[in-house]
């Protein structure tokens, strides 16, 4: 052992003396540069109108699949039949589910993949905390902070 440094024998260690005496701290690592903050880094993405219509004509044609199904297996109709009820409630689900992109129950069920359904949700939920707290709509993030400093650089 040298001067209570290492280990007192380096056999059997799968090492030799001088790697454990060396001091490695004079090596200067390679650091990233700090950015600097910019709102315009964090701004969340906006929900695809396309994709959550397709989503809700999605879940629509499921619906009107089970229907039809069950139809053909009551065997009390005929194929021109199950089609015409077929297309009345397809249309009658159209008509219903028009503006309900995202139910408030589907919010508690989304999973961490539907990005788009939980941006829908999390405009919602932030419209109606904008309305609660009574907050303009053109207000910005930080507006506050841009009046103080440019009193700040006045009084400089």
């Amino acid at each position: 052992m040298y001067s209570s440094i290492g280990l007192p024998t380096p056999r059997g260690s799968g090492t030799n003396v001088m790697s454990l005496i060396q001091s490695r701290s004079h090596i200067k690592h390679a650091r990233e540069p700090i950015k600097p903050y910019t709102p315009t880094r964090y701004v969340s993405k906006k929900p695809d109108k396309d994709i959550l219509e397709h989503d809700r004509k999605r879940k629509i044609e499921v619906k009107v699949f089970k229907y039809k199904d069950e139809l053909e297996n009551s065997g009390e109709f005929c194929e021109e039949e199950i089609e015409k009820k077929v297309n009345e409630y397809r249309k009658k689900l159209l008509d219903q589910e028009k503006d309900e992109i995202v139910t408030y129950k589907d919010v508690k069920n989304l999973k961490s993949y539907q990005v788009h359904e939980l941006a829908t949700a999390k405009a919602r939920e932030l419209e109606k905390l904008r309305k609660a707290f009574e907050i303009r709509e053109d207000y910005e993030e930080g507006d506050a902070f841009k009046q103080m400093n440019e009193k700040y650089m006045i009084l400089k």
